[in-house]
């Protein structure tokens, strides 16, 4: 394992992908997982219709 594996390892070993067919509850396990835990939720819908992902300090 080189150096570059273990740096994105690092980066991200708290990310979890939740996947599924449409209305599966995707965001809803997502939003609900992140407001239990204090992170962030990402929805690649809700970053098309706003022209890319969020960003930090973007409030």
């Amino acid at each position: 394992m080189n150096s570059a594996d273990n740096i994105s390892k690092h980066h991200l070993r708290n990310v979890y992908v939740i996947a599924g067919h449409a209305c599966g509850g995707k965001t809803t396990a997502s939003r609900t997982r992140s407001a239990g835990s204090g992170s962030i939720s990402a929805s690649a819908s809700e970053a098309k219709r706003n022209n890319g992902p969020p960003r930090a300090g973007n409030d």
